[in-house]
């Protein structure tokens, strides 16, 4: 692969203490320019857009070609901060995927609720669709997270693939928005999911040892017959920012009595603490979808 632009630092505006940071990434672009007068330079930044900021961008970092930010959620804003923010240089998107796990709604216990594949897949080509394509005068071009799969609170939140090398419908949504045609065999559909016949947003609580019923409710465009596996894990207890390494907590074994069309039954854990419970939907042609519940044990 060809060298495109340098990113000097990634993030480094996330819990900033020390605004010379910045001086030092102009300094690290001057640098650049001296040796490599072909290849821009830019920074990624998480980029709150705060005034605070925006004035440190432009005071501190003039020599920077481009600015590069990194959107979840909030990147439905994002041409309504450039406007606001008044730097006059192209902006590039160099992160931007499902919503953050900082950013979604959370159980009683804190434990952040992630969308099913499906959602996520549609969150990709809305946000492409509405704020990259919708912009091209002022979006220079954008990426996609995460072409891979990766450990941050989940081992399925960010990854556009699962951890076998299946593909999810996150890569589909993306083939539509920059092709213009669907994958020639597309990825299952996440529907539904439910544990004890109640869905995420319940917040579900258990009773140690007891036996709970778990249904996924999946379909495939392709008319694929699809296969269903599950993984018990206990809640992920990391605490770190930014997409800093991660421990994927161990499946827990023999609590899961799984049938072939969807369903299964759970025997909760005799510990009390909080778990997740995972389910993972097959076509037999390399690609799955995925959906998975929190839920505390009593």
């Amino acid at each position: 692969p060809a060298l495109l632009l340098w990113i000097i630092g990634n993030e480094p505006d996330l819990n900033y203490s020390n605004p010379k940071v910045f001086d030092a990434i102009n300094e690290i672009s001057k640098m650049i320019h001296e040796v490599d007068g072909r290849h821009p330079t830019t920074t990624a930044l998480s980029f709150s857009f705060k005034p605070e900021l925006v004035d440190h961008v432009k005071k501190r970092m003039p020599d920077l070609d481009m600015i590069s930010v990194q959107k979840y959620a909030d990147i439905v804003n994002l041409p309504r901060y450039i406007d606001q923010a008044g730097i006059d240089l192209p902006y590039l998107v160099t992160e931007y995927g499902p919503v953050g796990h900082w950013e979604v709604e959370k159980t009683a216990w804190g434990a952040p609720i992630e969308p099913t594949s499906s959602e996520k897949a549609a969150h990709y080509r809305k946000n492409f669709e509405a704020v990259i394509e919708a912009n091209p005068d002022r979006i220079l071009g954008s990426y996609a997270f995460l072409w891979g799969q990766k450990q941050e609170r989940t081992p399925t939140w960010y990854g556009m693939f699962l951890e076998d090398g299946s593909v999810t419908e996150a890569v589909d949504a993306m083939h539509f928005a920059w092709s213009g045609a669907w994958p020639d065999n597309r990825s299952p559909r996440m529907e539904g999911f439910y544990l004890d016949a109640r869905p995420v947003e319940a917040g579900i609580e258990l009773e140690p040892g007891e036996r709970y019923p778990a249904r996924a409710v999946a379909s495939d465009p392709d008319g694929d017959p699809l296969t269903y596996r599950w993984a018990l894990r206990r809640e992920s207890d990391a605490t770190q920012v930014g997409g800093d390494r991660e421990e994927i907590p161990e499946k827990i074994p023999g609590l899961i009595e799984a049938a072939d069309d969807g369903h299964a039954v759970l025997s909760a854990p005799e510990q009390a603490g909080d778990y997740r419970l995972f389910v993972y939907v097959y076509d037999g042609n390399g690609h799955a979808g995925h959906a998975n519940i929190p839920f505390r044990v009593r």
